[in-house]
């Protein structure tokens, strides 16, 4: 199994039929999401939610939180104090890189990535203030879209000759993929896309992990 990033995920596999050499490609198309701050996680893994200020600072008055796109705080940093305001759904899921915050530095690590969190937009708001306590800027500072995603396992392709067919199992995966089978006669210059007729595919979800099987078949005999 070949991976392209946040795009594709590609198998191949040869096999001979009756002497004819066949080449088989069976994608899985992982359809890509258009937007200009991405970062990607793999489910059960860490990402790093980047942000710098671009200045120096004295974190002791520095207030910044992270939020979700429904306004869900994910962490917060009130002058030294943190997480006074994040809420428990991302109960020791964050945490912030202090010994950097002095550089400007308030990116954050999101831990145990979820397929919940997929398509997530995430906003870092700082606040800094002055020797007399008062506010010399309120901001929204940096954006990130979270992409989530997870490698199929590498696909099973079993051939039956008897029943002229071939079947691919793969599963593990993320975001549900699109499944495509493409035949290429080494004896012709082009490859042939089946039809999706032409193909039987089964995609099932597994609702405690929020995987996805995969489980597709073809006849040779409409090839």
């Amino acid at each position: 199994m070949h991976v392209i990033e946040r795009s594709r995920i590609i198998s191949e596999s040869i096999f001979s039929l009756h002497g004819i050499s066949t080449l088989i490609f069976i994608y899985l198309l992982l359809a890509p999401v258009a937007s200009e701050h991405l970062v990607t996680g793999i489910i059960g893994a860490s990402i790093l939610l980047p942000c710098d200020l671009n200045l120096s600072i004295n974190p002791a008055r520095l207030r910044f939180h992270w939020q979700d796109h429904s306004d869900v705080v994910l962490y917060s940093f009130n002058k030294g104090v943190e997480q006074e305001y994040q809420n428990k759904l991302y109960t020791n899921r964050t945490n912030a890189f202090q010994v950097e915050m002095s550089s400007g530095n308030i990116s954050i690590k999101l831990s145990q990535v979820t397929p919940q969190d997929n398509k997530n937009t995430y906003w870092a708001l700082a606040s800094l203030f002055d020797s007399n306590d008062q506010y010399i800027h309120v901001t929204k500072v940096c954006q990130t879209t979270l992409l989530v995603a997870a490698r199929f396992l590498t696909p099973k392709l079993t051939v039956n000759y008897k029943e002229m067919n071939a079947m691919c199992l793969t599963q593990g995966g993320y975001p549900k993929p699109k499944v495509t089978w493409t035949i290429q006669d080494l004896s012709q210059p082009q490859n042939c896309t089946l039809d999706p007729r032409e193909v039987q595919t089964n995609i099932t979800l597994d609702p405690e992990s929020g995987l996805y099987t995969v489980w597709s078949q073809v006849n040779f005999t409409e090839i």
